[in-house]
């Protein structure tokens, strides 16, 4: 699926060289933004609540990925900190 504010031949350019990378190449990548939008949400969080310890910033954006019912599974327990 093309994105609505791409040019078709610059998704295929893109799509293209997604294409000629190694498996780990692509799979570097994914990781690499996979922190990024982690640190951007932790970002976020503290943006919204200065007050939050690292910690509290960190879980935050845990119950934000895993949503609220199997982050309090994994971490029961701790209380629900607002994202």
């Amino acid at each position: 699926m093309i994105p609505g504010d791409t040019d078709p031949k610059a998704w295929a350019a893109h799509v293209e060289c997604f294409r000629r990378m190694s498996p780990e190449q692509r799979v570097r990548i994914a990781l690499d933004l996979s922190v990024r939008l982690r640190e951007t949400m932790k970002e976020g969080i503290r943006t919204r609540h200065p007050d939050y310890t690292d910690e509290e910033a960190h879980h935050a954006m845990l119950r934000l990925l895993l949503g609220h019912d199997l982050y309090h599974r994994a971490y029961p327990g701790r209380p629900p900190l607002a994202a």
